[in-house]
C-alpha cells in the first residue's frame, strides 16, 4: 500500500490492469460511476425540453447537448465497468432502481425555458471547472483521458 501511495504521490499514472489497492479501486470507480450517472440524468432532462424549445434552432441545440450528454455517459460507465467493480448493466439497475447516486441537481426541475437555459449554463460552466481540475490531477489513467 505504502508503495501504491508513493506512486500516485509522484504523479504516477494507474492504469485498468495494473495492481492497486481495494480501497483505491472502490474509490475510484464511486466516482466515475457517479458521473456516469450525472451525465445520464443531465442528458435525460434536456430531453425533456426537446419538444417545448421555442424554434427549430434551439430544438437542434438541445438534441445535439442531450446526444452528447448520455453519449459521455455511456462513455463513462464503460471507463467504469473495465474495474470490474460492476458492469455497465449493473450500474444502470442500480441508477433506475435509486440505489447510486448522481448530482443532486438533477432533481430539480426547470419550469420555463428561461430556468432550463440558466440552469444548464450554471451546471455546464460548473462541471466544466471542476473536471478540468480532476481530469488534470487524476491518477486514474482511463479516466484523466475521459
Amino acid at each position: 500500500m505504502e508503495a501504491f501511495e508513493a506512486f500516485v504521490e509522484q504523479g504516477g499514472i494507474v492504469e485498468v490492469d495494473d495492481d492497486m489497492p481495494d480501497d483505491y479501486r472502490r474509490a475510484v470507480f464511486a466516482f466515475i460511476e457517479m458521473h456516469a450517472n450525472s451525465e445520464l440524468m443531465g442528458g435525460l432532462t434536456e430531453r425533456d425540453w426537446i419538444p417545448r424549445t421555442p424554434g427549430l434552432r434551439h430544438k437542434m441545440a438541445v438534441l445535439a447537448k442531450t446526444q452528447d450528454e448520455i453519449g459521455h455517459g455511456h462513455l463513462l460507465y464503460m471507463v467504469a465497468s473495465d474495474m470490474g467493480c460492476k458492469s455497465r448493466r449493473e450500474m444502470l439497475e442500480d441508477l433506475f432502481a435509486g440505489e447510486s447516486r448522481f448530482h443532486n441537481v438533477f432533481h430539480y426541475r426547470a419550469k420555463t425555458w428561461g430556468d432550463q437555459v440558466a440552469i444548464s449554463f450554471l451546471v455546464d460552466a460548473a462541471a466544466l471547472a471542476s473536471q478540468q481540475a480532476v481530469f488534470k490531477n487524476c491518477s486514474y489513467g482511463p479516466y484523466r483521458g475521459s
